[in-house]
């Protein structure tokens, strides 16, 4: 399947169809800022891309951060809950 970049369905203003899920979820992107295997750029395009498409996301920057790291998590009533703030 060819690359296609996720802004130019947004040009055409149409999406591929696909099946809505049956509950509200909210997708947690997370992105280190020391991070150089992934640009910024591409991360922030994929963000805009799929709040565009009506998916609720939560982007945040850990400072400091490489591309691959741990998250610390604290346990909770709710069950395992984890620190990105």
């Amino acid at each position: 399947m060819p690359e296609r970049d996720a802004l130019a369905y947004k040009e055409q203003k149409e999406l591929p169809k696909v099946y809505k899920p049956r509950t509200s979820l909210t997708l947690v992107i997370v992105q280190g800022t020391l991070d150089t295997k992934t640009p910024r750029e591409n991360t922030e395009q994929l963000v805009e891309f799929l709040r565009w498409a009506g998916t609720e996301v939560l982007y945040k920057e850990v400072q400091g951060a490489p591309h691959a790291f741990d998250i610390p998590a604290v346990q909770s009533e709710q069950g395992q809950e984890y620190a990105i703030d």
